[in-house]
């Protein structure tokens, strides 16, 4: 069973680096050094960081660790949906600490 959990957290996991990579050149932002951290800020999140092309900026967004197993489906479309609002909410925001033109 946790096997089973961490596989699909896996693929929900990759489904939002895709998404994510896919949404920053729609935003214009580069993305580099990419990584998950699940051990903050708790067990049940899990953290994707990610650098910002040539600024000193790293960015941040936090899943629900139900959520990445949820989207791993791709006929779940409520879940994939809210997800790819949450990216799109986080990255809209960070274009603005970034001073970017809307």
């Amino acid at each position: 069973m946790a096997i089973e959990s961490a596989e699909e957290t896996v693929i929900g996991k990759r489904f939002v680096e895709e998404m994510l990579k896919r949404l920053a050149t729609e935003f214009k932002i580069a993305t580099t050094e990419t990584k998950w951290r699940d051990d903050y800020p708790g067990p049940y999140i899990s953290t994707f960081v990610f650098n910002t092309g040539n600024t000193n900026y790293t960015g941040s967004i936090e899943f629900r660790v139900k959520d990445l197993e949820d989207c791993r489906n791709p006929s779940n479309k409520p879940v994939r949906t809210a997800l790819e609002k949450q990216v799109r909410d986080s990255l809209q925001e960070l274009r603005q600490r970034l001073g970017y033109a809307s």
